[in-house]
Parts: structure tokens; C-alpha cells; sequence
């Protein structure tokens, strides 16, 4: 462990807050964060043991001085951990409520990724659970399902609605309603695609229906 680098240090953490302090869009953080912090925190507390075992008034200062560091840095990513969670609660209302592929989901690292989706999909359910249902007059009923759950099920209906498509000219890769990347396609490609897309691309020329 002590020949092990650390990527991280009390300023750069505090760096860190100060922007997502200061900013209302959630602040891009390295993919490796976590990790770095774990080292970060087990060398302080090597360097705090070594102290202990020593009793000259040099160690002794040096010990309080690298506890105190130790507790703010615990602070530190404590409210950094709470400011990033409320931004990505806000993120996951606004594309449950929205349904927009707008969010800009770029910033968040894979485990927060995780729980964006988790968020959406819990707050998705309860709007279709509760509040639909009640504006249709029947008593709400709400059950949770996993994301897995719902994406296995989206996916078994967007089968059902999709249209087999011939592609007449190239056409770039493109983004559809569910985040998911389709293409780029090359003339004679043939792909299956949600019926609305396949409509515009056929609309565009870009494309033909399958058996047509």
C-alpha cells in the first residue's frame, strides 16, 4: 500500500466540492473516484497508526494534525456524496416526467448510472401506479419491479412494435427513446427498428419496408 500512488489529496476533494457547490449541472468526476478515495483513506490511516507509535511532541502534533485532516476529508465526501445524489434525483424526475432523451447523463460514473436508472424506474412506476390510475379513477396499486424487470419487458413489447426496414442510403448512427444507439447504416442494410422510427426513415427516403 505505501508504494501504491494516490490519485487523490485533501485539495483536490475539496476542489471537487467547490465546483459542485457552485454549479447546478452535475460536475464530470474521474471513473477510477472510488477507488482513489479508498487509498486515500487507508494511507491516512497508515500514516495515523505510525504516529501512534511514537510519543515525541513532533509525532504527537503531526498525529492530531493528519486526524483532523482525516475527519474533514470524511466530511468532505459526505456532503459531495449528498450534493451529486440530489442533482441525479432531480435528473431522474425530470426524465420520468419528461420521458426526454435530453438529460445528460455524461457525468455520472458507472455505479451512478445505476442508480440514476434505478430512480427513474422507481419514480416511472410510481406515476404510472398512483397517479395515472387515480386520474382514471381506480385506486392506485403500487408495486415495485427491478429495472431488469421492466427493460425485459420493454424490450418484449418493442419486438411486437417494430418494423424490418431495407436501408436505400447510408445513414449515421442515431439515438433511439430509450438511449439505445442504432447504426450507422450502409445501403442494403437491413435492421429492425420501433415502428416510428422506421416510418420517419421511409417518410426520409432513407429507407424502404421490408416485403414492399
Amino acid at each position: 500500500m505505501e508504494d501504491k500512488e494516490i490519485n487523490i489529496s485533501y485539495e483536490t476533494l475539496f476542489e471537487l466540492l467547490r465546483r459542485e457547490k457552485n454549479r447546478d449541472e452535475l460536475q464530470l468526476i474521474n471513473e477510477e473516484f472510488f477507488q482513489s478515495v479508498i487509498d486515500y483513506l487507508t494511507e491516512t490511516e497508515i500514516r495515523i497508526e505510525k504516529f501512534k507509535q511514537k510519543t515525541d511532541l513532533q509525532s504527537i502534533d503531526e498525529k492530531s494534525k493528519v486526524e483532523k485532516q482525516a475527519t474533514n476529508v470524511r466530511k468532505i465526501i459526505h456532503e459531495l456524496y449528498d450534493r451529486r445524489e440530489k442533482k441525479i434525483i432531480d435528473m431522474a424526475i425530470n426524465k420520468a416526467r419528461t420521458t426526454s432523451n435530453i438529460v445528460d447523463v455524461s457525468n455520472l460514473i458507472n455505479e451512478e448510472k445505476k442508480l440514476f436508472e434505478e430512480f427513474v424506474s422507481l419514480i416511472q412506476q410510481g406515476r404510472n401506479s398512483i397517479l395515472l390510475k387515480l386520474l382514471s379513477k381506480e385506486l392506485p396499486h403500487f408495486e415495485i419491479k427491478k429495472v431488469e424487470e421492466i427493460n425485459e419487458q420493454n424490450k418484449e413489447e418493442n419486438e411486437k412494435e417494430n418494423q424490418m426496414v431495407r436501408f436505400i442510403s447510408a445513414v449515421p448512427k442515431f439515438v433511439g427513446p430509450e438511449l439505445e444507439v442504432y447504426g450507422p447504416f450502409e445501403p442494403e442494410d437491413m435492421a429492425s427498428l420501433p415502428k416510428k422510427m422506421a416510418n420517419i426513415l421511409v417518410k426520409k427516403g432513407r429507407a424502404e419496408f421490408m416485403g414492399e
